[in-house]
């Protein structure tokens, strides 16, 4: 198991390489409450703004929200959050939607992100909370 530390720095504010190895810095944001959204709508505006398809910026807004994850996941040699709970990305892709479809309804603006960050948040922290996921193959073999 992992050791967990609260930051990656030391005392002075710089990174020394005895914190560096074998400890694992735990962000703050944990299990995508946060990063998952914000890195989700940074990939929706990039992609609306290279005129993307919705197919487009669906899959792209999937790919920075869980990406992270599943490469820090990979590793520490775990099993990716991504694959323990299927909400995870679905909450990322439909992120991606709205921020598309704001877009073209020209609410994408200083008022329309801010509202989709919160909105996505609250969604996951209800998410998490009351420990919601998609149904697992094995639900549908009765």
């Amino acid at each position: 198991m992992p050791k967990v530390a609260p930051t990656a720095c030391d005392s002075t504010g710089s990174v020394s390489l005895q914190t560096l190895y074998g400890v694992y810095y735990k962000c703050p944001c944990e299990r995508g409450l946060t990063c998952e959204v914000d890195k989700t709508i940074v990939g929706s505006i990039t992609s609306v703004q290279k005129d993307y398809t919705v197919f487009g910026v669906m899959m792209v807004a999937f790919s920075n929200g869980v990406g992270g994850g599943i490469l820090r996941d990979v590793l520490l040699n775990e099993v990716p959050w991504l694959l323990r709970t299927g909400l995870y990305g679905t909450i990322s892709m439909g992120i991606g939607l709205l921020y598309f479809l704001m877009s073209r309804a020209g609410f994408d603006g200083i008022i329309g992100v801010p509202i989709l960050l919160l909105s996505g948040v609250l969604f996951r922290m209800l998410a998490y909370k009351k420990s919601w996921h998609l149904p697992a193959l094995g639900d549908f073999n009765d």
